[in-house]
């Protein structure tokens, strides 16, 4: 079996800005994500090609719905975690993720926030699964490819040592995995989705 060079490095270098941008943070988190998506973006069509990103009426809808779909997966789950945490006494670690997860959104105005998010999803989109996603599925099959891509976009968020973020990384994941390999690699609806989400849970309807 061949081994992937433009893709292992991509990942190394994923891994590395994740890590700056998450843990060594030498400025603001917006900006550094920013920065740091807008450079896996290039990689990945500098490495791979243009992703093929096909808008129609249909896709449209289907990222608009999904969106929704999974911000109410995500209600579903924090009720659920809530109603758990204090029996098992994980209330304590249940709050402390949150308010890791939300540290940094007072530190720009709401409208400047929404604005990154949708450069910080599109990014994101074109890398993970533009990039990563379709080589692995392209070497594994669609399956195990987009099992695969999920579980290393959660990966890069280890360092951050959040269990409540890398849950939330795995199913979001999964879930614009599925998408993305359901739509035949056309990006568009998982683009758009991620787009949509951001702001939804960090601005418009925060859980915390």
């Amino acid at each position: 079996m061949m081994v992937d060079r433009p893709l292992l490095l991509g990942l190394l270098g994923a891994s590395c800005l994740f890590l700056l941008t998450f843990v060594l943070r030498p400025g603001n988190f917006w900006l550094l994500m920013v920065g740091t998506t807008s450079l896996l973006a290039l990689y990945a069509f500098l490495a791979g090609g243009r992703p093929v990103i096909t808008f129609s009426r249909r896709e449209l809808l289907i990222g608009f719905f999904s969106s929704l779909l999974l911000f109410g997966i995500f209600r579903v789950g924090h009720s659920v975690l809530g109603l758990l945490a204090s029996p098992l006494g994980l209330s304590p670690l249940l709050k402390s993720s949150l308010a890791s997860v939300y540290a940094d959104k007072g530190s720009l105005p709401p409208w400047a926030i929404s604005l990154l998010l949708v450069v910080i999803a599109s990014g994101e989109e074109i890398f993970w699964r533009g990039f990563v996603q379709k080589r692995l599925m392209g070497s594994l099959g669609l399956g195990r490819g987009t099992l695969l891509g999920a579980i290393l976009y959660t990966g890069v968020h280890l360092p951050t040592a959040n269990p409540l973020l890398l849950v939330a990384a795995l199913v979001c994941g999964l879930f614009w995995g599925f998408l993305y390999s359901w739509r035949g690699k056309n990006l568009a609806a998982p683009l758009l989705s991620h787009v949509l989400w951001d702001p939804l849970v960090f601005v418009l309807f925060p859980f915390l």
